[in-house]
């Protein structure tokens, strides 16, 4: 196996924040940079994870990518993979990555891929979202409704709801975010949570809970929202610091830091 390098920083990993960055700071980083220039399949990713071993996968609208900080070894149509627009990655507990495509979901094992479509039970064959459950489940999340993977059969959850994100909070409830509103997943079905959520109509992107139990909600042009656990909604924006309105993704650290 080869050593994982400690990498540094890579290309788009943090989109803003509530702070602007001195040069002075800036300088103290060393960048690198990966793009088709050195054979990488695409300069953008729409999503990046780190398996268990160290090694980072990237989706790309050409493929996946699995990355040493070395080398990189390329996933696509020519060897396995079932179609090459990759919109998310996931590592289950059992060490299978699960790679979601326009095409289908793929599943690579022991160096293997088996793809699951519409034949075997999916609503659609473009692959939003995955998730895994605490008891090994997979939530499968298409354009046209959610499915569920359980010891080896697609199960149909939910015609209406297909989730871009999923979020298991600290009191163990299961959160899952789209079409606008968070709804709680619980039994194999979803239902809407407090309607104080759902005052948020603008495009919701992603959400994140700290450790005070804020769920923090990130938008299309309409900044941050922070909902407490006694529902109070703040709203932070470029009035309150922010760089941009624009927020594709929200992240909260080990430090409990936005």
């Amino acid at each position: 196996m080869h050593r994982i390098r400690k990498y540094k920083f890579l290309f788009l990993i943090i989109i803003t924040s509530f702070y602007n960055v001195s040069i002075s700071d800036a300088q103290l980083f060393n960048y690198e940079n990966y793009s088709v220039d050195n054979g990488f399949p695409q300069s953008n990713a729409d999503y990046i994870t780190q398996d268990k071993e160290g090694y980072l996968w990237f989706a790309t609208q050409n493929g996946a990518v699995k990355f040493n900080g070395f080398n990189y070894k390329i996933y696509n149509n020519k060897n396995g993979l079932k179609n090459n627009i990759v919109s998310h990655i996931i590592q289950d507990k059992k060490g299978r990555i699960w790679i979601s495509t326009k095409n289908g979901l793929s599943k690579l094992e022991k160096g293997k891929f088996k793809t699951f479509t519409k034949e075997e039970g999916l609503f659609s064959n473009f692959i939003l979202r995955t998730f895994e459950l605490n008891d090994g489940r997979i939530i499968i999340s298409t354009l046209k409704g959610t499915n569920i993977f359980d010891d080896g059969v697609i199960l149909k959850i939910s015609k209406k709801i297909h989730p871009i994100q999923f979020l298991i909070k600290q009191n163990g409830d299961i959160l899952a975010l789209g079409n606008r509103k968070i709804y709680k997943f619980k039994d194999n079905n979803f239902t809407e949570i407090p309607k104080i959520y759902n005052n948020i109509v603008k495009p919701m992107t992603s959400f994140a809970e700290d450790k005070k139990g804020n769920i923090w909600i990130s938008s299309r042009n309409f900044g941050i929202y922070k909902i407490s656990p006694d529902f109070t909604i703040q709203n932070f924006t470029l009035k309150n610091g922010l760089l941009n309105n624009n927020i594709n993704n929200v992240l909260i650290d080990s430090d409990d830091n936005l």
